[in-house]
């Protein structure tokens, strides 16, 4: 009856996987003696819904960032965000360059039981160099991997929409 009763058990929460904090990651990219700023995009509806046409969801409305200089030039910018897995957030950190191109995705947490495979630097380093195209995207550009299909889709959707916000809503501003 114990063995019947285990195996009914709802299983037991997802252990909860720090890698990195914000700061750590962001000094991965931009190391000193770059300077960093924190700064918020004040997203317009008009600049929602061209955000949502481009990365294939829409984004919130205020966009935290962080901006990256050094000697005054624009290096680039990095994004901590939050996608949803199967049933749990994942923590994220995109890297970005001045010309909206991935620089580097880090995982900060991750909190699901499975699909933690996303974690290997291999698969990550997939989106390096990557502009928003239609090419990235699952199955295309980016590898699925299995086991790990839904936190992989999750994470392309948010890097996707990330790379588009920052091209309508952070690229324009590039000038020093």
């Amino acid at each position: 009856m114990l063995f019947v009763a285990l195996l009914w058990a709802p299983a037991p929460a997802a252990a909860e996987r720090l890698y990195l904090t914000p700061e750590q990651a962001v000094a991965r990219y931009f190391p000193p003696p770059a300077t960093t700023a924190r700064k918020v995009a004040w997203l317009t509806p008009a600049q929602v819904a061209e955000i949502s046409r481009r990365g294939g969801e829409p984004p919130r409305a205020v966009v935290p960032y962080v901006e990256a200089r050094q000697a005054g030039k624009l290096l680039g910018y990095c994004f901590v965000d939050d996608v949803l897995g199967r049933s749990e957030p994942i923590t994220y950190l995109v890297a970005l360059t001045p010309q909206a191109a991935v620089a580097g995705v880090e995982l900060l947490c991750f909190r699901e039981s499975h699909g933690y495979e996303v974690e290997r630097q291999g698969w990550r380093d997939q989106f390096r160099g990557h502009r928003l195209t239609p090419e990235l995207d699952l199955g295309h550009a980016i590898d699925s991997i299995s086991g790990a299909t839904l936190s992989a889709r999750a994470l392309t959707r948010g890097v996707r929409r990330i790379l588009a916000t920052a091209e309508v809503a952070l690229t324009a501003r590039s000038t020093p």
